[in-house]
């Protein structure tokens, strides 16, 4: 066997390090490897040099620093491969469980909520963020990267807008616009402006660009314009307006023809509740008593704002909510009875639902419309 004095190590310690290796720890391995190596193959009138180029050649592919770098990424990724596996099962259930989510609903099945809820919220914080973190660590060029994080946050944007929106809570519509916003001025100008410059990628770089810019637009044209808006919000308030018209109308063919007495005591509660209520909503959305003549006048529309989770979080609107539906459920019990002939009333204030304000309105004004009706 031959044997390795202070000179052969130090002739490899130094070549290592010549070559590109650094760090002291993986230095003194791949010196007690090499010459493990070395003792067993060189034999008798072998050149030591030669045998050694040969033994250290097998270590590496390109170069020896090679085996620093992956030193160091294996261990700043020391579970680099639970995380791969992590990504690709969580990508998997979101998607799986999105699907059922929507086959359910489409089915009108219990349960489509939940599925498109927990799919959604592990896609989004789950999938993308470990996805961003492996991509990354894989790309060294740093407009890679960039696209990398942009569109991952992008597609988280994307999934919670529609979360809140099918959560019927707020901010929704800033979230998707948001997205929107982030993919047609920061992703595709990104992916677009760099891509060209590389001859290789030219071409798909600007199919892709045609194929992104043509899907946002048609998601923009799923969007209403300020002026459509304004024209919805004008259109609702002018019906909310007829509405509370014809209420009027009603109350004073009444006081014509006499019919002034209530049915019942329960129709005088419902009525007094009703009235409370649309005076708390109006306070609630513009802060003031009554509805402004801009807005009676037909120049102006009501707020299209979310009422629904407005009421449920206001303590004195949530109580008045409570108290409208159980003297409403009182009163259709005492109107059902053989003596009276008279419809219940049933009102969307108490469905589960998107309601905006004038909905609220003019769901006010129709219990107040089928009381008159009634009596």
């Amino acid at each position: 066997m031959f044997k390795l004095d202070d000179e052969h190590i130090d002739f490899i310690r130094s070549d290592i390090q010549s070559r590109g290796v650094t760090t002291d720890a993986l230095i003194d391995d791949i010196v007690d490897h090499v010459c493990c190596l070395l003792e067993e193959q060189v034999g008798e009138g072998d050149d030591f040099r030669e045998v050694y180029v040969g033994i250290i050649q097998k270590f590496y592919g390109s170069t020896l620093s090679d085996i620093e770098k992956e030193t160091q990424l294996l261990k700043q990724f020391k579970n680099y491969y639970a995380m791969k596996k992590t990504m690709l099962y969580s990508g998997l259930f979101a998607t799986i469980s999105l699907i059922a989510g929507l086959i359910l609903k489409f089915t009108h099945s219990p349960g489509a909520s939940l599925f498109i809820v927990v799919g959604i919220i592990v896609f989004s914080f789950l999938f993308l963020p470990l996805m961003v973190v492996l991509r990354t660590r894989d790309q060294a060029v740093k407009r890679d990267t960039l696209l990398t994080i942009v569109g991952a946050l992008c597609g988280m944007l994307f999934a919670m807008g529609t979360l809140f929106k099918i959560m019927y809570w707020p901010y929704a519509n800033m979230l998707g616009v948001s997205a929107m916003v982030l993919l047609g001025l920061v992703y595709i100008p990104i992916q677009f402006f760099t891509g060209i410059r590389n001859p290789e990628t030219k071409v798909n770089s600007i199919l892709t660009t045609f194929v992104l810019v043509t899907g946002l637009g048609l998601l923009l044209t799923l969007v209403r314009s300020p002026e459509a808006t304004r024209r919805y919000q004008m259109q609702k308030t002018a019906e909310y307006l007829e509405d509370e018209r014809l209420l009027d109308m009603q109350i004073q063919q009444c006081e014509a023809k006499g019919i002034q007495q209530p049915m019942n005591m329960q129709e005088l509660k419902v009525d007094s509740l009703c009235r409370g209520l649309k005076k708390l909503v109006i306070q609630l959305e513009i802060q003031q008593d009554a509805l402004p003549a801009s807005i009676l006048n037909g120049n102006e529309p009501i707020n299209d704002s979310p009422m629904q989770k407005t009421l449920r979080d206001d303590e004195k609107a949530s109580a008045y909510l409570a108290a409208l539906r159980k003297a409403l459920d009182e009163y259709n019990s005492q109107i059902q009875l053989p003596s009276q002939h008279a419809q219940p009333i049933n009102s969307a204030l108490f469905l589960k639902g998107e309601m905006r304000t004038v909905d609220v309105l003019s769901a006010i004004a129709k219990i107040r419309h089928g009381l008159l009706l009634n009596r």
